[in-house]
């Protein structure tokens, strides 16, 4: 039997973006991918896709040191392209996407669940239904992984804070 390569990861302390407008908030349950999220639009925000890159910048030589690694990351923490349904079809887009998986593996291989920490405008924890349009404030981490397969850098999602919730009929409201 061959022997298991291991994964490497390590994870950067945490930061928090400056408000934005939500786009396919995931964030009371698990979407089919089993992955709670928010997702920016960085052509509307193009400073949070800035400073994530300087971020990365920063973090990646620690990362490769501390995996004694020195592989960079093959893959991008923004998605572009084309909408290609709706009445944005043929207009481009660039995203970011603050995931978290719902269930991670803990060191011995246990699963644990996990949930995204969301808190309205006070600091309390809050159970709504977020709506795409509503303005957050995301706490992420950035996560360097050296899997069998390649080498990755992600931006992963620590907690959301709504400063104005919208509902699904569009109406805001500041405080919850």
């Amino acid at each position: 039997m061959a022997a298991k390569s291991k994964v490497k990861v390590v994870k950067s302390k945490t930061f928090t973006t400056p408000a934005f407008r939500a786009v396919f908030p995931n964030l009371n349950k698990p979407d089919q991918f089993g992955s709670y999220g928010v997702t920016c639009d960085a052509l509307e925000n193009p400073e949070i896709e800035k400073t994530i890159k300087a971020q990365i910048k920063e973090f990646l030589p620690y990362a490769q040191e501390k995996a004694e690694a020195t592989k960079k990351p093959t893959n991008s923490f923004v998605r572009s392209g084309e909408w290609n349904k709706g009445d944005q079809k043929g207009q481009p887009f660039r995203l970011i996407s603050f995931k978290m998986k719902a269930i991670r593996k803990g060191k011995d291989g246990e699963e644990i669940p996990q949930k995204t920490v969301v808190v309205d405008s006070k600091k309390q924890p809050m159970s709504k239904l977020v709506f795409g349009g509503s303005l957050v404030k995301v706490a992420y981490r950035l996560q360097y992984t050296i899997t069998p397969t390649g080498c990755f850098m992600s931006v992963k999602l620590s907690g959301v804070q709504v400063l104005q919730l919208v509902s699904a009929n569009g109406e805001a409201t500041l405080d919850q």
